[in-house]
Parts: C-alpha cells; structure tokens; sequence
C-alpha cells in the first residue's frame, strides 16, 4: 500500500510539472470574431495558421461556433480544414451540431458530421442536436428529417427522460409529430 501511495505522488507531481510547462493557448480574440462576422477570410486563415486551431473565446466557443453563429459556412470550412475541432463544447454546454440544428442549417450540419461532428453529442442537459432541432422546429423539417437520416437516436432521453420523439409529441407545435410516425 505504501508503494502505491508513492508511485501515486510521483504522477501527480510529474503531471503538475507537465501542466506548467505546456503553453497557454491564445484567446480568441474580438477582433477575430469581428473578421469572422465581417467574412474576412484572408484575415482568419492567416491567423489560424499563426495562432493555431484550439483557441476559444471567453465563451468557450471555438471559430466553428462562432461561423456557425455567423451563418457563414466559408468559414466554417476554412477552420475546419486547418482541423479544427467540430466537437468543441462551450461554456453553455451546445456542442456545434447543436447551433447548426438550432438554426436549421443543414449545410451547416452536413459539413459538420462530415467533419467528425458526434451527431448524438449531449448538451450539460442531455440534449441532442435532434432535440434542439424538434425543440426549435418552425415549419421546416429539413433537419429533422436529415438528422435522423444520418442516425440520429430519436429515442434518446436527456436528464430528464424526454426524447425527441417524446418531445415531438407534447409539444405545442402539433405539426412536428409527423416526423416521429
């Protein structure tokens, strides 16, 4: 028991030294996410390539979070191809795929899976990009009906036990029921 305990303190303490000797990574900046609103994308791309992928607002939210919020998909390719991480969670909890169904850009969320984007990635409440697609549901199918193509569980509860066929059915909006039947 004595050797555990030691062995344990020995890779706490290399751990500790390895975490001050990594970098700080650098924020992302204001006036970045002005140039991606602004659609600046020789701005962004040299950055990117100075700065490197990883960096994150205040927010928590990446260059795809914010291309996404932008609705510019130029963007959201450019950072994607420097390997951006399409499954960065901000601090809200949304994942990427959730903004996308949220906004019900299939575009957007195509891109994304065809990225790596986990599609049945969970918010802090266990909610899906499906859910938010039904929650925020408008009219429009399109991403629900493409999102459950690409393998979305529709039975996949959150935290507190509503899918999104179970939410497709209690709902005000009687309308979005028919893409559960």
């Amino acid at each position: 028991m004595m050797r555990v305990c030691i062995i344990w303190k020995i890779e706490v303490k290399i751990e500790v030294e390895n975490m001050k000797k990594k970098p700080k990574k650098t924020k992302l900046s204001d006036e970045i996410i002005r140039a991606i609103y602004g659609n600046r994308t020789v701005e962004i791309d040299n950055w990117i390539s100075k700065e490197g992928v990883g960096t994150v607002d205040n927010d928590g939210r990446n260059i795809v979070i914010h291309s996404l919020l932008a609705k510019n998909i130029i963007v959201l390719k450019l950072a994607l191809g420097h390997q951006e991480d399409p499954n960065t969670k901000d601090r809200t909890g949304w994942y990427p795929l959730h903004y996308a169904a949220q906004d019900n850009s299939v575009e957007a969320a195509d891109i994304l899976i065809q990225n790596g984007a986990i599609i049945d990635s969970e918010d802090d409440y266990g909610n899906t990009p499906l859910w938010r697609a039904v929650f925020s549901y408008n009219g429009s199918g399109e991403m629900i009906e493409f999102l459950l193509k690409r393998g979305a569980d529709l039975n996949h509860n959150n935290h507190s036990q509503v899918s999104p066929s179970k939410l497709a059915n209690t709902i005000a909006n009687y309308d979005v029921r028919k893409f559960f039947q």
